[in-house]
């Protein structure tokens, strides 16, 4: 562990490793498969790029997520490690090099989407290269009870095959069912795994349940309250600007990120709050993968997620810090009857699955014969009008053809462009004497991005534009310009659906659809939703933390800060607790009192409830006019 010690001063400048992280680098150095589950926010990426620098040898590490290989490629080459990602666009030719540079140990870590793992080209350099670890990220993609299930991931133990390389499986997510599935699909029976499952307990994240009519006073209450950094996570886009507008206008600094936004804006409004220390982001799920802001004291969920998985893994970005934080989900009477009505009513039959099957083909001018492993962007909207369908169905019907192993497909993803020069070095510099215009551009793509012109490399426009003192839209213009007159190739972001083609079409788009793989997706989505029914549900003496700790297979004690322990701690009756401050102090406010205990805060609804039949009772009198209560003796 010396030497990752040293790794890990020289290139991240810490001095030491997080206590979870330890035994993961340490398996992952002698070799050993292993299956480690980290929390978010546990620092994943350390756990395997530390080992891989120890190690002699290539590095290749497989994820479903653009945006996240772009970041992490990015990152280890500004720390001056050589990495390559293999997403996106590229031409056959480009990949051919870029891997002959993963074969002659040019580069130290190779980035790759499980689909393009099973290109030929690929597989056949596979055999050639010197590889010291395998690293699958987002594991629990592998199992049909993840929450991201991707049949695409079926495919990597057979792609790796005749690879001798230590695993290791990384998720922040995984119930036992998961773990079974990772265990048989990724190791096998004759490689099982270590299995280091670090504790899911957050001592610093308190988890509040409100249920209120008030939605919104509540969380204007409770974002100028903190006046800092938080999230405010929605289900629509349409959502996200109601409560974008509404904290603006009450004087609350708020931005949206969504996928329908451009690209430029939500990287734009990333790095704003990124930056600011209170500033609240309002934003779908399509935010936060790879977001490591450590001061975000809360998140608050005005609607309900549609799973477990996916509601932990956005509370737990408050609170990175280790300071106190809040993850608050707030629920009406009737948001539980919704959310039971969108996931386990209306479940597509064979006959609709077919239809939607040759509209998709149609759409995305896929021919007969063809569409194996191809990709495919395209515009959800665009596809939803197409089949006369809502962008719901379309998205439950693309879920169900998923699962039969027909496409994979991607949301819009926050990565950025790139860029790659296609001529020699003396080539390119005579052509910065040749054109002026276009001089400036040229000479800060070779200083700025090292690498330029062995591979794609991420490019940040807005920092281009101000090197080259030239407008940012402008910059777009005059990659565009360099592209065509073949000086670089150039890769704008497709803001986009990604699709990928698992199948030919076939002649007559008759496929023959599973009722079991049917039946799989509904039995998913029912368990999803009890396990979320009953997280609601939940009343002292029980723990908001231990149950979710629990779920994920964790068996820590009352985490001491939730609501419930809160309740648990302060001796739960509300009117009694009111009676007992008011002999105290005989007379006080209603808005003192009403601050002056937490629970009283966290069931003010139940608050004014209770003081009502007080005063009903004869033991308070309440002066309206000044909102004070007089205790009776």
């Amino acid at each position: 562990m010396e030497k990752a010690i040293l790794l890990l001063r020289k290139h991240w400048g810490y001095d030491a490793f997080r206590k979870d992280q330890i035994p993961v680098v340490q398996s992952v150095i002698e070799n050993k498969h292993t299956l480690a589950l980290l929390p978010t926010g546990g620092g994943k990426s350390i756990c395997y790029q530390i080992p891989a620098l120890c190690n002699k040898g290539l590095a290749i590490v497989i994820s479903p997520l653009i945006s996240l290989m772009d970041d992490q490629a990015e990152g280890l080459r500004k720390r001056g490690i050589a990495a390559i990602n293999l997403s996106g666009k590229i031409s056959e030719h480009q990949l051919d090099l870029m891997l002959e540079r993963c074969v002659n140990l040019e580069v130290k870590f190779l980035f790759i989407s499980p689909e393009r793992l099973q290109h030929k080209t690929v597989q056949l350099r596979l055999k050639r290269m010197s590889i010291c670890n395998i690293v699958i990220d987002e594991a629990h993609c592998v199992s049909q009870w993840g929450h991201d299930f991707r049949p695409s991931y079926l495919k990597i133990k057979e792609s790796l095959q005749e690879v001798k390389a230590p695993i290791l499986a990384l998720t922040a997510t995984a119930t036992d069912a998961v773990v079974n599935d990772i265990n048989q699909y990724v190791f096998g029976e004759e490689n099982p795994p270590t299995l280091l499952r670090s504790s899911f307990l957050r001592p610093n994240l308190a988890y509040f349940i409100k249920q209120t009519e008030s939605k919104q006073e509540y969380i204007l209450r409770v974002c100028k309250k903190f006046s800092s950094s938080g999230i405010i996570y929605t289900r629509s886009r349409k959502n996200t600007g109601f409560w974008t507008n509404l904290l603006v206008e009450n004087g609350i600094k708020a931005l949206p990120y969504h996928a329908g936004m451009s690209v430029q804006a939500r990287e734009l409004n990333q790095a704003k709050w990124m930056e600011s220390n209170s500033t609240v982001m309002v934003a779908t799920s399509a935010f936060g993968m790879g977001i490591d802001k450590p001061n975000v004291r809360f998140v608050i969920h005005p609607e309900l997620p549609e799973s477990l998985e996916a509601f932990i893994q956005e509370a737990g970005r408050a609170g990175r810090d280790g300071k106190k934080a809040y993850s608050i989900l707030l629920h009406q009477d009737n948001d539980l009857t919704f959310l039971e009505k969108k996931l386990l009513e209306d479940p597509p039959t064979e006959k609709e699955l077919n239809r939607f099957q040759a509209q998709l083909m149609n759409f995305l001018q896929v021919p007969v014969g063809h569409g194996e492993f191809l990709q495919y962007y395209f515009s959800l909207d665009g596809l939803a009008k197409y089949c006369d369908q809502s962008q719901k169905r379309v998205l439950t019907l693309l879920d169900h053809l998923r699962l039969e192993e027909r496409i994979d497909f991607n949301p819009p993803e926050n990565s950025s462009p790139k860029v790659q020069v296609r001529v020699s070095s003396s080539a390119f510099y005579d052509a910065t004497i040749k054109y002026q215009q276009l001089a400036p551009l040229m000479d800060a793509l070779v200083r700025i991005y090292q690498g330029i012109f062995e591979f794609p490399v991420s490019i940040d426009q807005e920092r281009l534009a101000k090197y080259c003192n030239i407008n940012y839209k402008d910059i777009h213009v005059l990659l565009t310009r360099l592209k065509t007159m073949g000086f670089i190739a150039y890769y704008p972001v497709e803001n986009r659906w990604r699709i990928t083609l698992l199948k030919n079409r076939l002649v007559d788009n008759k496929y023959i659809f599973s009722n079991e793989k049917l039946k799989l997706i509904n039995k998913r989505k029912e368990l999803s939703y009890h396990s979320l029914a009953k997280y609601l549900a939940l009343t002292a003496p029980g723990c908001r933390q231990k149950y979710l700790c629990e779920y994920f297979g964790d068996s820590p004690e009352d985490c001491g800060v939730c609501d419930l322990c809160l309740e648990k701690t302060e001796n739960g009756d509300l009117a009694d607790l009111i009676l007992k401050k008011l002999k105290e102090e005989n007379v006080v406010k209603i808005q003192d009192l009403l601050i002056s205990n937490q629970l009283f805060r966290l069931k003010e609804e139940q608050f004014y409830r209770e003081l009502q039949s007080l005063k009903a009772s004869g033991d308070i009198e309440i002066e309206e006019s000044t909102e004070t209560i007089h205790y009776k003796k």
